[in-house]
């Protein structure tokens, strides 16, 4: 729409009039509304619940298995509400947008300046990587397997994460999205040539899962790999 994301007054899509701060309580707003405007009475899109109710979920989530102190429990909050709105939009316009990418990038400075600020530098190898990585997938496939914004997302991913931590994330990412493909190919809803399901979500997810069992899973597959 080529609005801010950081500034301006949320609205409804419908009348565009302001919504009132009162109206805008989660979750707890929309139910005593009815999930209607309360000027033109005109329904509110049920993605605003979904992404509410997800919103509450991942926090309690953080809370629960990654809180450290509450500067890294506030800005891991920002990064997955910044995956949340990255997922969303992919599902909705097939887009990621390179504002909430800046926007990813900047809270994930914060984040490795608060954890450790010696690792700006692996980082940001690892992102270059990770970018060069779905890039000669992107040009392998001519941009028919996955788009140039998830190409541009993958070097946020890993500058976020580093080394073994990024490769959980995309490991988690082509895994779910290669199970759903399958699922609805299974259930006849997606013919398998010529299909595309974003992949901005299943990347968003792998992020998510490795900020909150990234090293769990390495120590669990450890072992295994010997390394």
């Amino acid at each position: 729409r080529g609005e801010s994301v950081l500034g301006g007054r949320s609205y409804c899509e419908k009348c565009k009039k302001h919504i009132k701060p009162y109206d805008m309580i989660p979750v707890i707003s929309y139910l005593f509304l009815l999930g209607k405007c309360r000027d033109c009475k005109k329904k509110i899109p049920k993605r605003v619940l979904v992404v509410e109710v997800l919103s509450g979920l991942i926090f309690t989530l953080l809370f629960t298995f990654a809180f450290t102190s509450i500067i890294s429990f506030v800005l891991l909050c920002a990064v997955s509400l910044a995956l949340l709105a990255i997922a969303v939009i992919d599902i909705e316009h097939g887009i990621i947008s390179d504002t909430l990418l800046l926007v990813l990038g900047f809270i994930s400075v914060l984040y490795i300046f608060f954890l450790n600020p010696s690792l700006f530098a692996g980082h940001f190898i690892t992102a270059i990587v990770a970018f060069g990585f779905l890039f000669v997938l992107f040009a392998i496939t001519r941009g028919r397997g996955i788009g140039f914004g998830d190409v541009k997302f993958a070097f946020f991913m890993g500058f976020l994460l580093g080394g073994m931590l990024t490769v959980v994330a995309f490991y988690v990412a082509f895994l779910t999205g290669a199970l759903l493909s399958i699922i609805l190919v299974v259930a006849q809803k997606r013919k398998l040539k010529g299909s595309t399901i974003p992949f901005g979500p299943f990347l968003s997810f792998g992020v998510f899962v490795s900020l909150l069992f990234g090293r769990e899973i390495i120590q669990f597959v450890r072992p295994y790999f010997g390394f």
